[in-house]
């Protein structure tokens, strides 16, 4: 048993997985022994502790490795819209493989239901109405062209990223693990970070919401998530900080906090060009969004 967990943390393998395999063991073990079957006694009594679980924070991605990605799984279905729809909306997992054609509308998404279980709601207060961006929909048709063209449904009540498991299996929306895994394969052709998640991808829209100076109770309507949780998933900008500390500074000696230049009479005036225009670009991305939609 310590052998298997030493192997596990070796290859690479989050602790998480670690108890889990050592978890289902036990569990083996212990149906083995109650079918009379020999298991050695002191692995059920904890002769090997199990391993202790240590929970990290997962981090954004940045828009140029999500770019990476997106490409990286844009021939898989339905994986690659998958992801794609999580990166452009902010949705969860759960929520973005639970959707039904039924769920997208001409301008917004219904979120209604996680994929654990298929009516569920998401999360307490966390379900509702979010509005597409021009990126999305054009995922949605091409995705149901492809759906059209390869024989698979594309009813209000049938799944957006149904797939099947084998020829004869039903068309079932992918579950977590099965997303988790397709997302770290693409990593590692894309020779991306280990450490990328499907969490990275809404955190990466807290990151792209707050340089299109977007409220953080905005942005928590947009995530259906409390104001704080949506303001933990935005990434330290160490620019932004020391820029604020500077006028912290300067009010603390009495002295004006507008940085040199500025004018301070005019928020707008202090708002980035294209932000002022009424649209605005993902700075590392060729993909342009219309602040309308946000």
């Amino acid at each position: 048993m310590r052998a298997l967990h030493a192997i596990l943390g070796e290859s690479g393998h989050g602790t998480s997985t670690t108890v889990g395999v050592h978890d289902l063991l036990v569990q083996i073990l212990r149906w083995a022994s109650r079918r009379g079957m020999p298991v050695y006694g002191p692995l059920l009594n904890g002769a090997v502790e199990r391993p202790g679980e240590t929970l990290r924070e997962t981090r954004s991605i940045s828009f140029a490795e999500a770019l990476r990605l997106l490409e990286a799984m844009g021939h898989e279905r339905p994986f690659g819209p998958l992801v794609k729809t999580m990166y452009y909306q902010g949705l969860r997992a759960s929520e973005a493989s639970a959707l039904k054609w039924g769920d997208v509308g001409t301008d917004g998404i219904d979120a209604k239901r996680k994929r654990d279980r298929a009516e569920g709601a998401p999360k307490w207060a966390s379900s509702g109405w979010v509005p597409m961006l021009p990126h999305t929909r054009e995922a949605f048709d091409e995705h149901c062209r492809w759906c059209d063209a390869n024989g698979y449904p594309t009813e209000p009540h049938d799944w957006v990223f149904g797939h099947r498991r084998a020829k004869a299996s039903p068309i079932l929306p992918p579950i977590h693990q099965t997303n988790w895994q397709h997302i770290k394969d693409a990593c590692a052709r894309a020779e991306l970070s280990k450490d990328i998640a499907a969490h990275s991808l809404q955190r990466c829209f807290s990151d792209a919401a707050r340089q299109a100076v977007v409220s953080v109770t905005e942005l928590a309507e947009m995530l259906r998530n409390d104001p704080a949780v949506a303001l933990r998933y935005q990434s330290k900008d160490p620019e932004l900080l020391r820029r604020q500390a500077r006028k912290i500074s300067r009010a603390m000696r009495g002295r004006p906090c507008r940085e040199e230049g500025e004018s301070g009479s005019n928020w707008d005036s202090r708002r980035p060009e294209h932000l002022r225009t009424g649209r605005f670009e993902l700075v590392t991305t060729r993909l342009t969004v219309y602040s309308d939609y946000i």
